[in-house]
């Protein structure tokens, strides 16, 4: 027998349940590991001050970003340690569940250990504090500050043995996703953390059935996984006659356990398991404190002031933005949500985070550039083309599925701004539609007198707003209700409902186009020009809230107006008509005994979380809602927003003709919409889709109802 192994006084636990630390293990290796485990945290804390110093190197971030401690707090307990955005999908959540509370529980078995047994044998070794450890002078084995000892022990060994196998289960279906079942959006390459913890778990199941096959114990059945591996060690012939090979086995894998564990510790910061410590620190920082979404209020630039406009090179990203780089988990969620991706655009949000962080990891240990002399990486040549960063629509999906929330749109937005402000690069023919914004007031360059001529279709008073004069709602038309011949018909039967529900409401003369479009184009300095002029002619007049049916309008004037100091109370017309449908100021009597699929607006859903009220409104018109096989927070986009609305783009399949095939197939009679760009997407798909889409009427949720009343026109009469 090994003079080292300990069986009676450590292995055998004599004094009752206690854990047998180092259980046949010799000085050499005891020193080993205290040693090993000093140098790997060395080498694993100047891993992570090498990736805080590149993220460090960034520009300021946003205000959204920083400060409020005790809400991040809280992010962390519902995002990093709830997971939430991780287990919105039901085999993800299954094996990341497994893996990522498997290996926490895990570790804080690990750290529990280490303070059971290493804080009073540290304590034992000060000077007058040895007889308050270790009273009763047996080691410290029986030291009073030890506490994995006896039931509380036995529950302990339960729950670690039940988290490896969960670590188990989630690392199998993990490999099985990624080498047999091969989604593609999922890389089928070696992974560094799924081979690691399966071999440290593996190991570490293995170390503990040989310890209780030669030292067993009767309270082993509560390290039930080392327990049945056991006595399949038994079954194998290692019983009575062959201790000693099974007390080698025990300590030559105890010590593959203990380099495994600790190389992990150690490699973590320098291979893809930093995601661990970049996303977790992405998502305590995600913005909060401003109830607005990612995407929903874009950073305004300082025009006067800036050093640069936009962002061509990585090093004037804020650090925020180099965190979220280097906090991409690849899982690809965002490529299997991406309208521009499905259609297939040049775009593939992964890709671009994923270049983006790798050439920022590159310069990790690269020698200090010299100023003026870093290379762009965005425009023509470079690392993110033009055709990429504007095939986006905006819709924001890819925020909503990023288990790190990193915030891609604002991301692709800034190099944006970089082509259309510092390069003059604007895409398409979307020079001319900003020309038309700043001239005209509108996108086609119409007369601006011509703003208010949708009224005398209305058949009822549509009043202009008058200084002095108080009203109940502004009602903000957009240049789409003004201009545009069939989404007049949206204003008009608007300002019927309205009028039948006695609101007292007006429209502005002065109104003009919100540049809303040409902003997420880049276009910064036409939209802070348009937006102050409006921020001032809107201030003229006195009302309670402006009204909005277009949720591009509406999402501007509520979350993008304030940083230029307009702050008024904005309602889109779907949450308006619920309102009034609700206090019985509107009265529908005519049921429209149709089956209608809703279509989620991207703005009005997931930038400012409205899914509710315009399904409320369309069931007072007493239709049957038809749900889409994508709908709400997983809604498809039209692809008409982000500019795409002005440009021919780059897809190979019109996602609105994506999309307007998944409404025929759902066999609704009509397809009802809440936003301006919708309609007119969806409209213009019907060429892609053949007769199939004949009969499919598409009507905004205001022509639903005001048809219901008796008083709209269905399209095309």
């Amino acid at each position: 027998m090994n003079p080292w192994s300990n069986i009676e006084s450590v292995c055998l636990q004599p004094h009752g349940p206690l854990r047998p630390t180092y259980c046949n293990v010799p000085p050499w290796a005891e020193s080993f590991l205290y040693i090993g485990s000093a140098m790997a945290i060395g080498v694993f804390a100047y891993g992570i001050w090498r990736h805080y110093r590149l993220w460090w190197a960034g520009q300021p971030a946003p205000a959204r970003n920083t400060g409020d401690w005790k809400a991040r707090l809280g992010t962390f307990m519902t995002h990093v340690v709830g997971q939430r955005r991780t287990v919105r999908r039901t085999l993800p959540a299954v094996f990341h569940s497994g893996i990522f509370y498997g290996f926490t529980l895990l570790f804080i078995g690990t750290v529990l250990a280490t303070i059971d047994f290493d804080l009073p044998l540290v304590l034992s070794k000060v000077p007058g504090l040895a007889s308050i450890v270790d009273p009763n002078g047996a080691g410290v084995e029986l030291s009073p500050l030890r506490f994995l000892h006896g039931p509380f022990y036995l529950v302990y060994e339960a729950v670690l043995d039940a988290a490896g196998a969960a670590l188990l289960v989630g690392l199998a279906i993990a490999m099985w996703r990624r080498y047999v079942a091969k989604p593609h959006h999922v890389l089928a390459q070696w992974d560094f953390v799924i081979w690691s913890l399966l071999l440290i778990d593996l190991t570490g199941f293995l170390v503990e059935g040989l310890r209780l096959t030669f030292a067993p114990v009767p309270h082993g059945i509560w390290s039930w996984g080392g327990y049945a591996l056991s006595k399949g060690f038994l079954a194998l012939g290692l019983g009575a006659e062959s201790v000693g090979l099974a007390m080698s086995l025990h300590l030559w894998l105890w010590l593959g356990h203990a380099v495994i564990s600790l190389g992990f510790i150690a490699l973590l910061p320098y291979s893809n398991a930093v995601h661990i410590i970049s996303t977790s620190a992405n998502l305590v920082m995600r913005p909060i404190g401003i109830g607005i979404a990612a995407g929903a209020a874009l950073q305004p630039i300082d025009l006067e002031t800036a050093a640069f406009f936009g962002v061509g090179k990585l090093s004037e990203f804020s650090w925020k933005q180099r965190l979220g780089f280097d906090a991409c988990v690849r899982c690809g969620r965002c490529e299997t949500v991406c309208p521009a991706f499905l259609a297939g655009t040049p775009l593939n949000p992964k890709n671009v985070i994923l270049m983006l962080g790798d050439t920022l990891r590159a310069e990790l240990d690269a020698p200090a550039m010299p100023a003026g002399e870093e290379p762009l990486v965005v425009g023509d040549g470079q690392l993110i083309a033009p055709d990429v960063l504007f095939s986006c629509t905006t819709c924001v999906a890819c925020v909503e599925v990023c288990p790190a929330e990193i915030e891609i749109v604002d991301d692709l937005i800034d190099m944006r701004r970089y082509l259309t402000l510092s390069e003059g690069a604007l895409p398409g023919t979307t020079s001319v539609t900003a020309k038309n914004m700043s001239t005209a007031g509108n996108p086609w360059g119409y007369a601006p007198e011509d703003r208010t001529k949708w009224t005398a279709g209305a058949g009822v008073p549509v009043p202009i707003a008058q200084p002095g004069e108080h009203y109940d709602a502004l009602y903000w038309v957009g240049c789409s209700g003004s201009y545009d011949k069939r989404n007049q018909r949206i204003a008009q039967s608007l300002a019927q409902l309205m009028h039948a529900a006695g609101l007292k409401f007006a429209i502005m003369a002065e109104e003009s186009c919100t540049c809303e479009s040409a902003r997420r184009l880049g276009e910064e300095y036409l939209y802070q020009t348009a937006t102050n002029a409006n921020v001032l002619n809107m201030k003229k007049y006195t009302f309670d809230r402006v009204v909005c049916h277009c949720p591009h309008c509406f999402n501007t004037i509520k979350n993008e107006f304030p940083q230029f100091d307009g702050d008024f109370e904005v309602i889109h017309h779907s949450q308006l008509l619920e309102e009034l449908l609700n206090d019985g100021r509107l009265q529908i009597p005519d049921a429209v005994r149709q089956s209608v699929a809703f279509h989620d607006s991207c703005y009005l859903g997931r930038y400012n979380g409205e899914y509710d009220a315009p399904r409320a409104s369309l069931a007072a018109a007493g239709v049957d809602i038809v749900e889409l096989p994508r709908s709400k927070e997983n809604g498809l986009c039209c692809g008409g927003g982000g500019g795409q609305m002005w440009f021919e783009g780059y897809a190979q399949k019109g996602v609105n003709v994506i999309r307007l095939e998944e409404i025929v197939a759902s066999g609704a009679d009509r397809v009802a919409v809440a936003c301006p760009f919708c309609l007119t997407m969806l409209d213009s798909a019907r060429g892609g889709v053949g007769d199939a889409a004949d009969g499919v009427k598409v009507m905004d949720v205001a022509e639903v109802l005001a048809e219901a009343l008796g008083k709209g026109r269905v399209p095309g009469d």
